[in-house]
């Protein structure tokens, strides 16, 4: 089943790399659109208790981790310090601990203040741009924060694939994928700008801990077919959205990872929305590769470059790696 069939991706938070959290209507890593409203109650004075228990049912229900020990323990805690909340700041500081537990580090909780969308910005989104030399292209794919369908999402999916398809004639070598600064966002349109450069379309799915599977796919008029051996760059800020596209280049034939291990969110998020406009950000399933392969952690490179070198030397070393493969055909 198609995820993007089954749940419209509208709204999505993202994790970016300088460990703050960027708020906005996305269509990320595999995150689905908010689900109805799961708690019955705003937190008032009242009932506090009822508005945390119903949170935590959903923790306890969609969670990643929801059959371990940890989160056991931590729904048994949490139940019990919750007929002792006597504010909606304490019910929020119980819920944002509680969380990632039920879900792991690329879970947390958002206050109604927190969850609120940003201001529209003014300023041009970084689009996708392709730079060819002696046969080998390399492809920037930046962050994306901005929905399926969206202005935005629609220029930056036109860009990269114009990018490509102008570029493709002149790339006789192979193709370095740069995600070195791509800290996430809307990885469904990111894989769409990247289907020409696969060489399947199932090739990146999440698996629920029930073990139910469903496949992404990318969407658009250029069929996945592979364009020669493709190096991607990556980092320590590479990471959700950009694993998503990570893990869809994953066991592919003449492919490898250069520079730095990704951040390790390998997983798939969905927004549950509180009653009163707080928000449950939980990780219910695992990527895996088209393989069928869990990928649990960070994601390794093939070719290690290291972190003082610098992103240069990294894009310099993948470049490399496609020119030896290209020409030992």
């Amino acid at each position: 089943m198609n995820p993007r069939a089954a749940h419209p991706l509208q709204r999505c938070v993202v994790s970016v790399f300088s460990g703050l959290v960027l708020v906005g209507l996305l269509a990320a890593s595999g995150c689905s659109a908010p689900v109805a409203p799961t708690a019955t109650v705003s937190p008032s004075s009242s009932s506090l208790d009822g508005y945390v228990d119903s949170a935590l049912a959903v923790m306890d229900e969609r969670g990643l981790y929801r059959d371990s020990d940890q989160w056991r323990d931590e729904l048994a805690r949490a139940r019990d310090r919750a007929g002792d909340i006597d504010s909606p700041s304490a019910a929020y500081a119980l819920l944002r601990e509680a969380v990632p537990k039920a879900g792991g580090v690329h879970s947390f909780f958002l206050t109604p203040g927190e969850s609120a969308p940003a201001p529209a910005s003014e300023q041009p989104i970084a689009v996708p741009n392709v730079e060819t030399q002696d046969g080998i292209s390399v492809l920037h794919l930046p962050a994306l924060a901005a929905p399926n369908g969206s202005d935005d999402a629609e220029s930056y999916l036109r860009a990269g694939r114009t990018a490509i398809t102008a570029n493709a004639a002149a790339t006789t070598c192979g193709w370095v994928l740069d995600l070195s600064d791509n800290g996430g966002g809307n990885g469904l349109t990111m894989l769409d700008v990247i289907g020409p450069l696969l060489d399947t379309d199932q090739a990146i799915g999440l698996r629920y801990p029930d073990g139910r599977e469903e496949w992404l796919s990318p969407q658009g008029d250029d069929a996945p077919h592979g364009l020669g051996p493709v190096a991607i760059v990556t980092s320590g800020v590479t990471r959700s959205a950009a694993e998503m596209v990570l893990a869809a280049f994953d066991r592919q034939a003449d492919t490898v990872r250069v520079g730095q291990p990704s951040a390790g969110m390998t997983t798939s998020n969905q927004v549950f929305p509180l009653e009163d406009g707080a928000e449950i950000v939980l990780t219910t399933a695992w990527f895996m590769n088209r393989n069928s392969e869990k990928l649990d952690g960070p994601m390794e490179p093939g070719v290690g470059v290291p972190r003082g070198e610098g992103t240069q030397a990294a894009k310099l070393a993948a470049q490399g790696w496609v020119r030896s493969t290209c020409l030992g055909r």
